[in-house]
């Protein structure tokens, strides 16, 4: 399992699988606002990470096919 550890030292260490690796992205508000639009179109209301990566596995489906 790789771990990680956060930048505060007050803070205790976090553990990741590859899988799981956490990203960090600077985005402008505007786009943070069609996110947020996106989220809502949603019944279950998912989170800003799950909405990222429902975008990103779409996106990359999509460009898979062609």
């Amino acid at each position: 399992m790789l771990r990680l550890h956060r930048v505060s030292s007050q803070s205790k260490p976090m553990s990741y699988t590859k899988a799981e690796l956490p990203i960090t992205v600077r985005t402008p508000q505007e786009l943070l606002d069609a996110l947020d639009r996106f989220r809502a179109s949603f019944e279950d209301n998912p989170t800003r990470p799950e909405a990222i990566r429902r975008v990103l596995e779409n996106y990359l489906v999509m460009s898979a096919r062609g």
